[in-house]
């Protein structure tokens, strides 16, 4: 049974039968971000700038929901704005 406590950034996974906890970052910055996309920081910066990407920005700095992007990818926009750059 996977029991969730939700902090800011983490959430804590009780593994039951596995035993351990594993901890998952759910909020990237622009360099994480790019690395889950297999995009490079530019793109990924440009992506959010336009809207083509969901993100929030913080000040200068841009944050992205890994359920966000994980939804972006099955959506198939990534698709089709990666072979529009290219």
């Amino acid at each position: 049974m996977l029991i969730d406590f939700f902090l800011p950034t983490l959430i804590i996974r009780d593994m039951g039968k596995l035993g351990g906890i594993r901890l998952e970052k759910e909020v990237f910055n622009t360099l994480e971000a790019a690395e889950f996309l297999g995009l490079s920081a530019y793109t990924v910066r440009k992506f959010a700038k336009t809207g083509i990407l969901p993100a929030k920005k913080t000040g200068k700095d841009w944050r992205f929901y890994k359920p966000d992007l994980v939804a972006w990818l099955r959506s198939g926009q990534g698709a089709n704005e990666t072979q529009k750059k290219a």
